[in-house]
């Protein structure tokens, strides 16, 4: 056994990592494209889940060679439409339970449902 872990070494290294993030803010929307959620407790896990839905989205979007010269959507323009979506979810449920963003509801969005959301 070369290496040994203290316990409470690690505790207290834990701590304070988990007290530096909470006072943390990150400035990575300078431009103010992205949703930085609501407020209270579900804050991280919205910005979260909005995250990971518009990088999943972003990812397989590769429009077809053909529509390349017409095609002017761009990151920008998604992550904005996705911002505008999490925050008027923010405004109508107020929970994680019914958040728009959730695997479980897309799961079960429809193409239309989609479609209809961004408009």
């Amino acid at each position: 056994d070369l290496i040994h872990l203290k316990d409470d070494k690690v505790k207290s290294l834990a701590q304070k990592m988990t007290l530096q993030a909470d006072q943390a803010v990150v400035e990575w929307d300078s431009d103010g494209w992205h949703y930085s959620g609501g407020t209270g407790p579900e804050k991280k896990e919205r910005i979260a889940l909005y995250i990971l839905a518009l990088d999943a989205i972003n990812f397989c979007f590769w429009p077809h060679p053909s529509m390349k010269a017409s095609n002017t959507l761009e990151y920008d323009h998604l992550a904005i439409a996705l911002r505008k979506l999490a925050e008027l979810d923010d405004e109508k449920n107020g929970t994680n339970d019914n958040y728009f963003f959730r695997p479980d509801n897309l799961s079960r969005l429809t193409v239309d449902e989609m479609k209809s959301s961004l408009e």
